[in-house]
Protein backbone atom coordinates (compact mmCIF):
# COMPACT_ATOMS: atom_id res chain seq x y z
CA UNK A 1 0.00 0.00 0.00
CA UNK A 2 2.75 2.35 0.94
CA UNK A 3 4.50 1.58 -2.32
CA UNK A 4 1.36 2.55 -4.26
CA UNK A 5 1.01 5.79 -2.26
CA UNK A 6 4.64 6.62 -2.86
CA UNK A 7 4.18 6.09 -6.57
CA UNK A 8 1.06 8.30 -6.65
CA UNK A 9 2.87 11.00 -4.75
CA UNK A 10 5.80 10.85 -7.15
CA UNK A 11 3.45 11.10 -10.14
CA UNK A 12 1.65 14.06 -8.56
CA UNK A 13 4.96 15.76 -7.87
CA UNK A 14 6.14 15.17 -11.44
CA UNK A 15 2.80 16.55 -12.68
CA UNK A 16 3.06 19.61 -10.45
CA UNK A 17 6.64 20.19 -11.49
CA UNK A 18 5.68 20.08 -15.14
CA UNK A 19 2.84 22.61 -14.64
CA UNK A 20 5.05 24.77 -12.45
CA UNK A 21 7.72 24.92 -15.08
CA UNK A 22 5.21 25.77 -17.77
CA UNK A 23 3.71 28.56 -15.65
CA UNK A 24 7.16 29.95 -14.88
CA UNK A 25 8.26 29.75 -18.49
CA UNK A 26 5.51 32.12 -19.68
CA UNK A 27 6.19 34.94 -17.25
CA UNK A 28 9.90 34.75 -17.85
CA UNK A 29 9.62 35.00 -21.62
CA UNK A 30 6.43 36.86 -22.43
CA UNK A 31 4.97 38.72 -19.49
CA UNK A 32 7.99 40.83 -18.59
CA UNK A 33 8.45 41.89 -22.23
CA UNK A 34 4.77 42.72 -22.39
CA UNK A 35 5.05 44.90 -19.31
CA UNK A 36 8.28 46.65 -20.41
CA UNK A 37 6.96 47.57 -23.86
CA UNK A 38 4.11 49.83 -22.67
CA UNK A 39 6.44 51.45 -20.14
CA UNK A 40 8.90 52.33 -22.87
CA UNK A 41 6.11 53.69 -25.01
CA UNK A 42 4.69 55.74 -22.14
CA UNK A 43 8.10 57.15 -21.22
CA UNK A 44 8.85 57.99 -24.86
CA UNK A 45 5.49 59.73 -25.29
CA UNK A 46 5.99 61.60 -22.04
CA UNK A 47 9.44 62.78 -23.11
CA UNK A 48 8.16 63.86 -26.51
CA UNK A 49 5.28 65.72 -24.92
CA UNK A 50 7.59 67.47 -22.45
CA UNK A 51 9.96 68.49 -25.25
CA UNK A 52 7.06 69.69 -27.38
CA UNK A 53 5.54 71.64 -24.51
CA UNK A 54 8.92 73.14 -23.61
CA UNK A 55 9.38 74.35 -27.15
CA UNK A 56 5.86 75.60 -27.59
CA UNK A 57 5.20 77.38 -24.31
CA UNK A 58 7.63 80.27 -24.90
CA UNK A 59 6.23 80.68 -28.41
CA UNK A 60 2.54 80.17 -27.73
CA UNK A 61 1.63 83.75 -26.96
CA UNK A 62 3.69 84.97 -29.90
CA UNK A 63 2.16 82.49 -32.30
CA UNK A 64 -1.41 83.10 -31.19
CA UNK A 65 -1.25 86.87 -31.00
CA UNK A 66 0.75 86.98 -34.15
CA UNK A 67 -0.95 84.52 -36.46
CA UNK A 68 -4.50 85.17 -35.31
CA UNK A 69 -4.19 88.93 -35.39
CA UNK A 70 -1.13 90.44 -37.04
CA UNK A 71 -1.14 88.30 -40.14
CA UNK A 72 -4.59 89.63 -40.98
CA UNK A 73 -2.90 92.84 -42.10
CA UNK A 74 -2.30 92.39 -45.79
CA UNK A 75 1.42 92.35 -46.48
CA UNK A 76 2.45 91.77 -42.89
CA UNK A 77 3.16 88.09 -43.45
CA UNK A 78 6.12 88.91 -45.68
CA UNK A 79 7.60 91.02 -42.87
CA UNK A 80 7.32 88.00 -40.60
CA UNK A 81 8.82 85.64 -43.14
CA UNK A 82 11.81 87.94 -43.66
CA UNK A 83 12.53 88.03 -39.94
CA UNK A 84 12.00 91.77 -39.54
CA UNK A 85 9.97 91.52 -36.33
CA UNK A 86 11.51 92.33 -32.97
CA UNK A 87 10.48 90.16 -30.01
CA UNK A 88 10.01 92.20 -26.84
CA UNK A 89 8.06 90.10 -24.34
CA UNK A 90 7.00 92.96 -22.03
CA UNK A 91 3.96 92.82 -19.75
CA UNK A 92 2.04 94.85 -17.17
CA UNK A 93 -0.20 93.36 -14.45
CA UNK A 94 -3.01 95.30 -12.75
CA UNK A 95 -6.19 94.11 -11.06
CA UNK A 96 -5.51 90.51 -12.04
CA UNK A 97 -5.31 91.41 -15.73
CA UNK A 98 -2.04 91.19 -17.66
CA UNK A 99 -1.38 93.09 -20.87
CA UNK A 100 1.65 91.87 -22.79
CA UNK A 101 3.37 92.88 -26.01
CA UNK A 102 5.29 90.09 -27.71
CA UNK A 103 6.27 91.43 -31.15
CA UNK A 104 6.81 94.83 -32.70
CA UNK A 105 7.63 96.17 -36.15
CA UNK A 106 8.66 99.72 -37.05
CA UNK A 107 9.78 101.41 -40.25
CA UNK A 108 9.92 105.01 -41.43
CA UNK A 109 6.18 105.44 -41.50
CA UNK A 110 4.51 102.51 -39.74
CA UNK A 111 4.43 100.99 -36.28
CA UNK A 112 2.67 97.69 -35.58
CA UNK A 113 2.64 95.57 -32.45
CA UNK A 114 0.52 92.79 -31.00
CA UNK A 115 -1.04 92.80 -27.55
CA UNK A 116 -2.34 89.88 -25.49
CA UNK A 117 -4.72 90.15 -22.55
CA UNK A 118 -4.63 87.35 -19.96
CA UNK A 119 -6.12 86.85 -16.52
CA UNK A 120 -5.07 85.57 -13.12
CA UNK A 121 -7.45 83.90 -10.68
CA UNK A 122 -7.74 87.28 -8.89
CA UNK A 123 -9.20 89.07 -11.92
CA UNK A 124 -12.45 90.77 -10.95
CA UNK A 125 -13.64 90.87 -14.55
CA UNK A 126 -12.89 89.26 -17.88
CA UNK A 127 -13.88 92.28 -19.96
CA UNK A 128 -12.14 92.57 -23.30
CA UNK A 129 -9.81 95.52 -23.91
CA UNK A 130 -11.08 98.16 -26.32
CA UNK A 131 -8.13 99.37 -28.40
CA UNK A 132 -9.55 102.90 -28.23
CA UNK A 133 -8.52 102.88 -24.56
CA UNK A 134 -4.85 102.42 -25.49
CA UNK A 135 -2.67 105.55 -25.40
CA UNK A 136 0.66 105.69 -27.25
CA UNK A 137 3.62 108.00 -26.66
CA UNK A 138 6.81 108.31 -28.70
CA UNK A 139 9.63 109.79 -26.64
CA UNK A 140 7.01 111.21 -24.30
CA UNK A 141 4.88 112.84 -27.03
CA UNK A 142 1.34 111.52 -27.23
CA UNK A 143 0.18 110.26 -30.60
CA UNK A 144 -3.03 111.80 -31.90
CA UNK A 145 -4.50 108.58 -33.21
CA UNK A 146 -3.88 104.90 -33.81
CA UNK A 147 -5.91 102.14 -35.37
CA UNK A 148 -6.41 98.47 -34.73
CA UNK A 149 -9.30 96.07 -34.77
CA UNK A 150 -11.21 94.90 -31.75
CA UNK A 151 -9.53 92.25 -29.64
CA UNK A 152 -10.45 88.66 -30.42
CA UNK A 153 -10.82 85.51 -28.38
CA UNK A 154 -7.65 83.43 -28.77
CA UNK A 155 -9.56 80.29 -27.71
CA UNK A 156 -7.28 79.64 -24.76
CA UNK A 157 -8.75 81.97 -22.14
CA UNK A 158 -6.92 85.03 -23.49
CA UNK A 159 -7.74 87.89 -25.84
CA UNK A 160 -5.45 89.33 -28.47
CA UNK A 161 -5.34 92.19 -30.93
CA UNK A 162 -3.17 94.62 -32.83
CA UNK A 163 -2.26 98.27 -32.53
CA UNK A 164 -1.35 100.04 -35.75
CA UNK A 165 0.06 103.54 -36.26
CA UNK A 166 0.94 105.45 -39.40
CA UNK A 167 3.16 108.51 -39.31
CA UNK A 168 0.56 110.65 -41.10
CA UNK A 169 -1.70 110.30 -38.02
CA UNK A 170 0.67 112.67 -36.23
CA UNK A 171 0.98 113.79 -32.63
CA UNK A 172 -1.64 115.55 -30.56
CA UNK A 173 0.46 118.69 -30.76
CA UNK A 174 1.11 118.56 -34.49
CA UNK A 175 2.21 116.58 -37.56
CA UNK A 176 4.19 113.41 -37.11
CA UNK A 177 6.70 113.05 -39.93
CA UNK A 178 8.93 110.00 -40.21
CA UNK A 179 9.33 107.80 -37.17
CA UNK A 180 12.71 108.25 -35.43
CA UNK A 181 15.42 105.66 -36.07
CA UNK A 182 15.39 104.84 -32.35
CA UNK A 183 12.66 105.82 -29.90
CA UNK A 184 10.98 105.01 -26.62
CA UNK A 185 7.43 103.75 -27.05
CA UNK A 186 5.19 104.09 -24.00
CA UNK A 187 1.89 102.22 -23.93
CA UNK A 188 -0.69 103.21 -21.33
CA UNK A 189 -4.13 101.81 -20.52
CA UNK A 190 -6.25 103.27 -17.72
CA UNK A 191 -9.27 101.03 -17.98
CA UNK A 192 -10.42 97.71 -19.34
CA UNK A 193 -14.20 97.56 -19.42
CA UNK A 194 -15.33 98.70 -15.99
CA UNK A 195 -11.98 97.92 -14.33
CA UNK A 196 -9.75 100.91 -13.56
CA UNK A 197 -5.99 100.48 -13.50
CA UNK A 198 -2.64 101.82 -14.57
CA UNK A 199 -1.22 99.41 -17.13
CA UNK A 200 2.00 100.79 -18.55
CA UNK A 201 4.77 99.38 -20.76
CA UNK A 202 7.92 101.03 -22.07
CA UNK A 203 9.64 99.58 -25.12
CA UNK A 204 12.82 100.69 -26.83
CA UNK A 205 12.12 100.49 -30.55
CA UNK A 206 14.54 100.55 -33.45
CA UNK A 207 14.05 100.81 -37.20
CA UNK A 208 17.34 99.07 -37.83
CA UNK A 209 15.93 95.83 -39.27
CA UNK A 210 13.43 97.54 -41.55
CA UNK A 211 15.93 100.23 -42.63
CA UNK A 212 18.31 97.52 -43.80
CA UNK A 213 15.54 96.12 -46.00
CA UNK A 214 14.29 99.51 -47.27
CA UNK A 215 15.10 100.49 -50.85
CA UNK A 216 15.07 103.96 -52.38
CA UNK A 217 14.70 104.56 -56.13
CA UNK A 218 15.04 107.81 -58.06
CA UNK A 219 13.81 106.86 -61.53
CA UNK A 220 13.06 110.40 -62.74
CA UNK A 221 10.76 108.97 -65.41
CA UNK A 222 8.28 111.34 -67.06
CA UNK A 223 5.29 110.66 -69.29
CA UNK A 224 3.53 113.38 -71.29
CA UNK A 225 0.14 113.26 -73.02
CA UNK A 226 -1.87 116.23 -74.31
CA UNK A 227 0.24 118.78 -72.46
CA UNK A 228 0.06 116.91 -69.13
CA UNK A 229 3.34 115.58 -67.75
CA UNK A 230 3.61 113.15 -64.84
CA UNK A 231 7.05 112.58 -63.34
CA UNK A 232 7.89 109.86 -60.80
CA UNK A 233 10.66 111.55 -58.84
CA UNK A 234 11.25 109.13 -55.95
CA UNK A 235 10.07 105.72 -54.70
CA UNK A 236 10.78 104.48 -51.17
CA UNK A 237 9.93 100.85 -50.44
CA UNK A 238 10.00 99.71 -46.84
CA UNK A 239 9.19 96.05 -46.18
CA UNK A 240 5.59 97.00 -45.36
CA UNK A 241 4.69 100.15 -47.32
CA UNK A 242 5.71 102.23 -50.32
CA UNK A 243 5.86 106.00 -50.76
CA UNK A 244 5.97 107.68 -54.18
CA UNK A 245 6.80 111.35 -54.85
CA UNK A 246 5.22 112.80 -57.99
CA UNK A 247 5.44 115.97 -59.99
CA UNK A 248 2.56 116.77 -62.33
CA UNK A 249 2.65 119.68 -64.75
CA UNK A 250 -0.60 120.80 -66.43
CA UNK A 251 -1.84 123.72 -68.53
CA UNK A 252 -2.74 126.83 -66.56
CA UNK A 253 -6.46 126.36 -67.24
CA UNK A 254 -6.50 122.66 -66.25
CA UNK A 255 -9.34 121.92 -63.83
CA UNK A 256 -9.17 118.91 -61.51
CA UNK A 257 -12.94 119.11 -61.04
CA UNK A 258 -13.56 118.35 -64.71
CA UNK A 259 -15.11 114.85 -65.10
CA UNK A 260 -12.33 113.84 -67.50
CA UNK A 261 -9.48 115.22 -65.37
CA UNK A 262 -6.94 113.04 -63.55
CA UNK A 263 -8.08 112.76 -59.93
CA UNK A 264 -6.06 109.79 -58.63
CA UNK A 265 -3.21 107.47 -59.52
CA UNK A 266 -3.30 103.72 -59.00
CA UNK A 267 -0.03 101.79 -58.77
CA UNK A 268 0.60 98.16 -59.71
CA UNK A 269 3.74 96.07 -59.83
CA UNK A 270 4.90 94.28 -62.96
CA UNK A 271 2.91 91.17 -61.98
CA UNK A 272 -0.40 93.00 -61.67
CA UNK A 273 -0.40 93.28 -57.88
CA UNK A 274 -2.37 96.40 -56.92
CA UNK A 275 -0.29 98.34 -54.38
CA UNK A 276 -2.94 100.99 -53.84
CA UNK A 277 -3.81 104.47 -55.02
CA UNK A 278 -3.52 108.07 -53.99
CA UNK A 279 -5.18 111.32 -54.93
CA UNK A 280 -3.71 114.06 -57.06
CA UNK A 281 -3.42 117.41 -55.34
CA UNK A 282 -1.23 119.84 -53.49
CA UNK A 283 -0.34 123.45 -54.02
CA UNK A 284 0.51 124.29 -57.61
CA UNK A 285 3.21 126.72 -58.67
CA UNK A 286 3.39 128.65 -61.89
CA UNK A 287 6.06 127.52 -64.34
CA UNK A 288 7.04 128.76 -67.77
CA UNK A 289 4.75 128.22 -70.70
CA UNK A 290 1.52 129.11 -68.87
CA UNK A 291 1.64 125.90 -66.90
CA UNK A 292 1.38 124.87 -63.27
CA UNK A 293 3.39 122.22 -61.44
CA UNK A 294 1.94 120.18 -58.59
CA UNK A 295 4.04 118.13 -56.19
CA UNK A 296 2.33 115.45 -54.15
CA UNK A 297 3.14 112.19 -52.37
CA UNK A 298 1.23 108.93 -52.19
CA UNK A 299 2.00 107.20 -48.90
CA UNK A 300 1.28 103.80 -47.38
CA UNK A 301 0.93 101.88 -50.62
CA UNK A 302 1.41 98.14 -50.10
CA UNK A 303 4.88 96.83 -50.83
CA UNK A 304 4.95 93.67 -53.00
CA UNK A 305 6.56 90.57 -51.58
CA UNK A 306 9.39 90.77 -54.11
CA UNK A 307 10.88 94.02 -55.35
CA UNK A 308 9.39 94.59 -58.82
CA UNK A 309 11.52 95.42 -61.81
CA UNK A 310 9.07 98.16 -62.70
CA UNK A 311 5.89 99.88 -61.56
CA UNK A 312 2.79 100.55 -63.63
CA UNK A 313 1.44 104.06 -63.07
CA UNK A 314 -2.30 104.27 -63.85
CA UNK A 315 -3.82 107.79 -63.78
CA UNK A 316 -7.59 107.65 -63.17
CA UNK A 317 -10.61 109.87 -63.43
CA UNK A 318 -13.51 109.77 -60.97
CA UNK A 319 -16.73 108.16 -62.11
CA UNK A 320 -19.88 108.33 -60.01
CA UNK A 321 -20.92 104.81 -59.08
CA UNK A 322 -24.08 105.43 -57.07
CA UNK A 323 -25.87 107.93 -54.90
CA UNK A 324 -28.09 107.35 -51.89
CA UNK A 325 -29.30 109.15 -48.77
CA UNK A 326 -25.86 108.66 -47.20
CA UNK A 327 -23.86 110.29 -49.97
CA UNK A 328 -22.34 109.99 -53.43
CA UNK A 329 -19.88 107.22 -54.22
CA UNK A 330 -17.14 107.37 -56.86
CA UNK A 331 -14.76 104.85 -58.37
CA UNK A 332 -11.57 105.29 -60.34
CA UNK A 333 -11.49 104.62 -64.06
CA UNK A 334 -8.16 104.27 -65.84
CA UNK A 335 -7.24 106.89 -68.43
CA UNK A 336 -5.42 104.55 -70.82
CA UNK A 337 -3.36 107.09 -72.78
CA UNK A 338 -1.76 108.30 -69.56
CA UNK A 339 -0.72 104.84 -68.29
CA UNK A 340 3.06 104.28 -68.26
CA UNK A 341 5.73 102.08 -66.74
CA UNK A 342 8.58 103.10 -64.44
CA UNK A 343 11.70 100.88 -64.30
CA UNK A 344 13.00 100.57 -60.74
CA UNK A 345 16.01 98.31 -60.46
CA UNK A 346 18.09 100.45 -62.81
CA UNK A 347 17.38 103.47 -60.62
CA UNK A 348 18.08 102.04 -57.19
CA UNK A 349 19.79 104.38 -54.77
CA UNK A 350 20.11 101.81 -51.99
Amino acid sequence: MSNQLDELLKQSARSLNRHRLLLEEKPRTLAPVGRRYPKRMVMTCMLLFICFATLMLPLSSKVLAYVVNLLRIEGFQQVVEKGLITSVGQESLQQGITLSVENIYADQGELVFDMVQSFTKDAASRSMLNTNDVQLFIDGKKLAFHSGGEFQDLQDGRYGGIIYYQSNYGYEEGPGGLLPEHFRLTIKVNRIGDIQGNWSLELMVSRELSDQATRTFEPGISHEVSGITINVARVVMTPLSTTIDYEMTVPENYSFTDPSAISSIQVQDDKGYIMGMGFVGGEGEAVEGDRRKYRFTDEHLRTPKETPEELVIIPQRSVMERQDEWGTYFRGEALEPYVFRVPLLSGAKR
